[in-house]
């Protein structure tokens, strides 16, 4: 996630190496006449992978009075999540934007918020065909070729691309879909390497554990497992809890996935379907379930393993009725 927060004059930092965020990207009350557009901060980003939500967002703009416009020039694929642009008085062309060519799916509200931005907003060039990002920039589209992208010629990348490339092989991708090794994009690494990251690597980074059996470098180990600190492995445990400690409801909406102890948030669209994968894990309790302000979920079938519910501590006398 990368997050601006600053109220005076700001030096425009550029990422022109970037081309992929494998989290959310966020603007929140961004200020300063010197950033008024994002295509020079990040000229060759391709993909937002959205693998973490920030309040169930992917992309977020928030309260950026000095924004004109969201130009991201090279970005034709976002992954997971959805898209929030409010309150930027003065931003334009998020109508002029084809949403559903970067997320691969129908425009929807349950997709992308658009509210309170500038009104009579120029139209784009007619260079662009009715898509941009500005009056500079067109938006790439090529969506016969799916996720993998085209090259400058239109013509589509090979199938282990993401989001574009610059020749045919997978050698010439700009991001991987799956892992990279040594600059060649492939479904899986080889024998003698670990996943990590969307990467290939011969040993893991520190603060990681080697997951064996998947042949992973992983921050936490999966359920069922736990970590040796001596060897820094997973091991197989038998029946082995995780506790995963939630100090109040806020904590979850900040971040929302319990899946092996992380909370990952989703506010909007398939929420039954995060929390299924982000709970159907969880046996016990200790403390109150309570579930509020959320219409679309109809039943509690997302806790498929829940065993008991131990009431160590209670919810609120005028929710619960207990004193």
């Amino acid at each position: 996630m990368y997050r601006m927060n600053t109220p005076a004059e700001v030096n425009v930092t550029t990422y022109p190496e970037l081309r992929e965020i494998t989290g959310s990207l966020v603007f929140n009350l961004v200020a300063g006449k010197q950033l008024t557009s994002l295509s020079l901060m990040f000229p060759n980003l391709r993909v937002i992978r959205g693998n973490q939500f920030f309040y169930g967002f992917t992309l977020l703009f928030y309260f950026n009075n000095q924004l004109l416009d969201m130009a991201l020039p090279s970005l034709t694929r976002i992954q997971r999540g959805n898209v929030r642009i409010q309150q930027n008085r003065e931003m334009c062309y998020h109508s002029t934007i084809k949403w559903s060519s970067l997320m691969g799916t129908n425009d929807s509200p349950d997709k992308v918020i658009a509210k309170s931005l500038r009104a009579n907003c120029p139209s784009c060039p007619s260079r662009c065909n009715g898509y941009c990002w500005n009056s500079e920039h067109c938006q790439i589209i090529c969506d016969n070729c799916g996720e993998s992208g085209c090259d400058s010629n239109g013509k589509c990348c090979h199938f282990q691309c993401l989001g574009g490339c610059s020749g045919p092989s997978a050698k010439d991708c700009y991001v991987c879909r799956h892992q990279n090794y040594n600059g060649t994009c492939m479904t899986g690494c080889p024998i003698d390497t670990f996943e990590m990251e969307g990467h290939c690597f011969e040993r893991c980074l520190q603060g990681y554990y080697i997951h064996l059996n998947s042949r992973k470098c992983v921050r936490k180990c999966p359920i069922g497992w736990t970590e040796d600190e001596s060897t820094k492995t997973c091991v197989v445990c038998n029946n082995c809890k995780r506790e995963c400690e939630v100090k109040d409801k806020e904590e979850i909406t900040r971040t929302f996935t319990i899946s092996e102890c992380e909370v990952k948030d989703k506010e909007a669209g398939d929420i039954v379907k995060e929390l299924e994968n982000a709970l159907s894990s969880v046996e016990e309790i200790e403390g109150y379930l309570d579930i509020s302000s959320t219409p679309s979920i109809v039943s509690l079938e997302f806790l498929k393993r829940l065993k008991i519910i131990h009431g160590k501590q209670l919810a609120r006398a005028d929710k619960t009725g207990q004193g």
